[in-house]
């Protein structure tokens, strides 16, 4: 029996946050040099992934009435942040007098006859005449205040109107409100699906203690509805939150929650192992990256898992070490001989993550400050799973052309991987994918109910609001197929600065009047 005391079977901390605020330059010239892929390949890539962006605009027209709405209301309009805002707020607010007030507010100064006509869907420009019709309304009873009785009783349907349009966008993003019905509905289609419970981090025992049963019962679930003939990666999984499993989800307190979380954890995985379905560990917070993998040594050790291929883990992309935590990995299933599944993202909190580092007075951030570099850091965490054909069944998650083309051309003839998507986001272009390949397309599936989708609902409508997002550019027609799918080796290779203009070093953000102090992050093993 081997000793799980020696360091080999540990993930190597100190090498992996080498690169945690590592320069933007030193990350670039390392990834260039793994991936590797010359003019003529680049180029390959490239009219493929115009095919795929191509194929999506088309279609566009039949997409739903969230997507134009999106399209119409995006962050780079004032109205489109308006209604974040108010989005945001309203689904938190629980009584109906402050509620008039935040849509009276919101409503009023913003200039919704500019989007008269604007889109190319009936109902969102009936929507943007609906939104014309409140205003008015609000302008002729009050305004802001609007005291009168009057007021108070026709602003009644307005806040009903839009809570119910907050619901349609949780709708839209969110698969169904529990796992039976998530279940029911995954049988009607040949869809695979990784289920996700929604729900805030836990804040006290009793609320860990909620969201493991909770999770535990899912994972039942799912084991009872699939086919244990099938493996892992035939069959529906689940993601789980570590953030959910107690409330003191942090390094400082490894000792205390590390022990916690791993025994909830083997009680979910074993109960996995059972009807052979996959557990995927989520990604969140830089900050948390550290204790994950404390707690993913306990599971890779764990004897109760053994010849269990449903272990998996997710990797964000925009972290500068996301390449050397795709290392370890590879390192550490080799050394357990226990294959893992790897699920590759982007990420989904860079603007916190930016605004953290600004506040720790970080020497640099963790996570890329330009987007094509996220794209550029993706390809080469991508090869190194790909090259690592025995111990890892990597998981491609992006809604991407460009990356989904490179991911197929850097596999050549290996198919023992799949893409992902999120629900609600990104169809038309996996099923263009998909047709090209003998490939799977999990959907990631989020499940909860009303008010436990607001963080996640925000994200997403982030990401598709966002003026730079592939997902927004591809809805717009001003934007070319070429400016659409470009090649971030070539943009990384063009010369201009790795870090953002606008974004500067956290130090540095009262603009050379003076530094910021600098900080101690205590999410980090070593503490300089």
């Amino acid at each position: 029996m081997r000793d799980d005391r020696d360091h080999s079977y540990h993930f190597d901390l100190e090498k992996i946050g080498e690169r945690h605020t590592a320069s933007e330059q030193s990350c670039i010239s390392a990834l260039l040099g793994a991936i590797d892929l010359d003019s003529g390949a680049r180029a390959l890539i490239v009219e493929q992934a115009v095919k795929y962006a191509e194929q999506t605009r088309m279609d566009f027209a039949a997409q739903s009435t969230v997507d134009h709405l999106l399209q119409e209301y995006g962050l780079a309009t004032e109205e489109g942040v308006e209604l974040m805002r108010l989005c945001e707020a309203l689904i938190r607010t629980p009584d109906f007098a402050t509620a008039r007030l935040l849509v009276r507010d919101k409503f009023l100064n913003a200039d919704w006859a500019s989007h008269a006509g604007g889109s190319s869907h009936f109902l969102v420009n009936r929507a943007t005449n609906g939104l014309q019709v409140a205003q008015s309304w609000i302008q002729r009873s009050g305004g802001k205040q609007g005291r009168s009785l009057a007021a108070k009783i026709g602003d009644y349907p307005l806040a009903v109107a839009v809570l119910r349009t907050m619901r349609l966008l949780g709708g839209h993003f969110v698969f169904a409100q529990s796992i039976g019905t998530a279940l029911k509905k995954a049988r009607k289609t040949k869809e695979l699906f990784s289920f996700d419970m929604l729900g805030e981090a836990a804040y006290t025992e009793a609320d860990s203690e909620k969201y493991f049963d909770a999770y535990l019962g899912a994972t039942r679930a799912i084991v009872e509805a699939s086919d244990r003939r099938k493996t892992v990666s035939e069959n529906h999984g689940i993601s789980v939150k570590l953030s959910a499993l107690h409330p003191r989800y942090e390094y400082a307190k490894r000792d205390t929650c590390v022990p916690v979380i791993a025994r909830r954890l083997v009680e979910i995985c074993k109960e996995a192992k059972r009807g052979n379905i996959g557990v995927t560990i989520d990604a969140e917070e830089t900050e948390r990256l550290e204790v994950s993998l404390l707690v993913m040594e306990q599971l890779l050790a764990a004897p109760e898992l053994a010849d269990w291929d449903g272990l998996g883990i997710v990797v964000q992309a925009y972290q500068r070490r996301a390449s050397r935590l795709v290392e370890e990995l590879i390192r550490l299933s080799k050394l357990h001989r226990r294959r893992l599944c790897v699920r590759l993202v982007k990420g989904a909190y860079w603007d916190s993550e930016i605004k953290r580092a600004q506040e720790l007075g970080l020497e640099s951030y963790p996570v890329f400050t330009r987007r094509a570099t996220t794209d550029l850091s993706y390809l080469g965490c991508a090869k190194l799973l790909l090259d690592t054909e025995k111990w890892i069944y990597p998981q491609f998650a992006s809604h991407n052309a460009h990356t989904l083309a490179a991911i197929q051309h850097l596999a050549g003839d290996f198919e023992n991987y799949e893409f992902q998507r999120l629900h609600g986001m990104g169809e038309t272009l996996h099923e263009a994918v998909v047709k090209t390949s003998r490939l799977n397309s999990r959907i990631y599936a989020p499940i909860g109910n009303y008010h436990d989708l607001l963080p996640y609902l925000v994200r997403r409508l982030i990401e598709n609001g966002a003026n730079s997002s592939f997902l927004n550019q591809l809805m717009n027609e001003e934007v070319t197929l070429a400016e659409l799918v470009k090649d971030p080796v070539a943009i990384a290779m063009s010369g201009q600065p790795a870090q953002h203009p606008k974004i500067p070093d956290p130090r540095d953000i009262c603009g050379g009047a003076r530094l910021s102090g600098l900080g101690v992050d205590t999410a980090q093993q070593k503490v300089e």
